[in-house]
Formats: C-alpha cells, sequence, structure tokens
C-alpha cells in the first residue's frame, strides 16, 4: 500500500546499520528470514504478511506501517 511512510523509515533504519547488517525480505519466505537471522542481520525489513511474526525472533523489534483506507483513496 504506498504512502505509509515505508520508504522514509527504510530510509532512516538504513543510515543507522551497515549494508551487511540489512536484510530484505519479500514475500512470505521464511527461509529467507531464517537465514537473515541466521547471519545476524540486525535490520530486516520488507513487504510479508502477518503469519511470518511466527518466525521472528522475539528479541527483536517489530514494526507495521497501517494506512486508513479512507484517507488513501481521497489523497
Amino acid at each position: 500500500m504506498p504512502k505509509t511512510a515505508g520508504t522514509s523509515l527504510v530510509k532512516l533504519l538504513n543510515k543507522k546499520y551497515r549494508a551487511q547488517h540489512i536484510a530484505y525480505i519479500h514475500g512470505n519466505d521464511a527461509q529467507a528470514l531464517n537465514r537473515a537471522v541466521a547471519e545476524g542481520k540486525k535490520f530486516i525489513h520488507g513487504h510479508f504478511t502477518f503469519k511470518m511474526l511466527p518466525e521472528v525472533p522475539a528479541d527483536f523489534f517489530k514494526i507495521t506501517l497501517l494506512r486508513d483506507p479512507v484517507h488513501r483513496v481521497i489523497s
């Protein structure tokens, strides 16, 4: 969903973490997520559904960005 500030947040976090500590996961790819965790990635981002949450280690900070669908249509 466009215009949820996701790009701005990713840019900010990309400044905080070095490239070797960042992983991008597209889709519900549990193997890619588990591999990123095993490699010690500190910032994992992407587009995946809530069903991936059990794959994320408990000590990771999780952020979800949502946008009001009515405001999205209006804009």
